[in-house]
């Protein structure tokens, strides 16, 4: 039986920051794969600014968010 892990996206292991300064990916490494916190600022666009990063056509996320105002 795996044990329990405490793991924090205010504490991530990775930044991935977005063209332009649009925003930012942030990840932390689960066993069953990363886990992420995307923050996107007003004006981003997937095609000007994350595209050109994880060069594909569109997000390969799978589609599950939750969203809060900044602040």
């Amino acid at each position: 039986m795996a044990g329990l892990v405490r793991k924090s996206l205010d504490s991530p292991e990775e930044t991935r920051p977005f063209e332009g300064g649009t925003g930012q990916l942030e990840l932390v490494n689960m066993d069953g794969g990363p886990v992420g916190r995307a923050t996107f600022l007003p004006g981003w666009r997937w095609s000007e600014h994350v595209m050109p990063i994880a060069k594909t056509d569109s997000c390969q996320a799978a589609p599950w968010a939750t969203s809060s105002p900044a602040g």
